[in-house]
C-alpha cells in the first residue's frame, strides 16, 4: 500500500481563482421551492450544507464534484459535494479537474475551511471580492 505523506511535499501559497473555476449558486426562494429529489446546498453548518430538497429550474442548474464554502449564515464553512445538487447564491463553489473524489475534496475543504477559520462572523460575511489567503 502506498503511504501518502504531506511532509515530502513542497508546499505554498496560492490565489484560488489561479487553481479553481470560482462560481456563485443562483437565488432561489424557499416558498417558491418544490420538495424534489435533489439536495438543496445553502450556508447552514448542518448536513453538509443540505438545507432540504428540491427540484431543480431552468434557472437554477445541478452542480456536482465542488467544495462549497458559504458566503453567509455560517461564513467560511465549506463542504464537498459529490452528488447533483441545487446551490444557493449564498454558497460560492470550487471545482476543477483534481477534485476527482471524495479524499481530494474532503482534503481540500478542510484546508479552506481552516484558513477562514474566525476571519469572518454573521455581521462580516463574504463576497465576491473577499480574498482567502491559503498557505499550505
Amino acid at each position: 500500500m502506498n503511504k501518502l505523506s504531506l511532509t515530502d511535499r513542497e508546499w505554498k501559497e496560492f490565489v484560488i481563482e489561479d487553481i479553481f473555476e470560482v462560481k456563485r449558486g443562483t437565488r432561489y426562494v424557499k416558498s417558491k421551492q418544490k420538495p424534489g429529489d435533489y439536495p438543496y446546498i445553502s450556508s447552514t453548518a448542518f448536513n453538509n450544507g443540505v438545507d432540504n430538497f428540491t427540484v431543480p429550474t431552468k434557472r437554477n442548474k445541478l452542480y456536482k464534484g465542488f467544495v462549497g464554502i458559504n458566503n453567509s449564515g455560517s461564513v467560511g464553512v465549506a463542504f464537498y459535494h459529490p452528488y447533483e445538487a441545487v446551490v444557493s447564491d449564498h454558497v460560492t463553489m470550487l471545482k476543477n479537474e483534481y477534485i476527482t473524489n471524495m479524499y481530494i475534496g474532503l482534503f481540500i475543504a478542510t484546508v479552506l475551511e481552516s484558513c477562514n477559520q474566525n476571519r469572518y462572523s454573521f455581521n462580516y460575511e463574504m463576497n465576491n471580492n473577499s480574498q482567502v489567503q491559503i498557505s499550505v
